[in-house]
C-alpha cells in the first residue's frame, strides 16, 4: 500500500521484503526481551501542557477510552511499535501545527 504501488516491480519488492524479514528475524533474536519492563520517567514540567492537550483530544479519548493511560517519557530504543498505515495528510497537518524550532549553535559552531 504505497503511492503508485500498482506500478512497482513486484519481484524487487518481494526480494526487498525477504531481506528486511531476515534482518527483522536477526534483530528479534539479538534483542529478545529488550522491550520487557521498560522504565519510564515523569514528564518535564514544560511538557505537561502538551500532554494535557493530547489527553483532551476527542480522538485520543475515543481511541483509549477502555484502557488506562498516562503520559510519561520512555526510552524509544526499547519500544516495539507496529503501524500498518501512515496518513501523510495527517503528518503534514501535524507538522504545520508545531512551532518552528529555534536554531541553536552546537559546541563546534555547526547550526542544527
Amino acid at each position: 500500500m504505497a503511492v503508485d504501488g500498482q506500478a512497482a516491480d513486484q519481484g524487487a519488492l518481494a526480494q526487498e521484503w525477504r531481506v528486511a524479514n531476515d534482518y527483522l528475524t536477526a534483530v528479534e533474536k539479538a534483542e529478545a526481551g529488550i522491550a520487557d519492563g521498560p522504565s519510564d520517567l515523569p514528564l518535564p514540567t514544560a511538557m505537561q501542557p502538551l500532554a494535557d492537550r493530547v489527553l483532551a483530544e476527542p480522538m485520543f479519548q475515543q481511541a483509549y477510552r477502555f484502557v488506562p493511560t498516562r503520559t510519561v517519557l520512555v526510552e524509544l530504543d526499547r519500544l516495539v511499535v507496529f503501524q500498518k498505515f501512515i496518513n501523510l495528510g495527517f503528518i503534514a497537518a501535524l507538522k504545520a501545527s508545531l512551532p518552528t524550532p529555534r536554531r541553536r549553535c552546537c559546541p563546534f559552531g555547526v547550526r542544527s
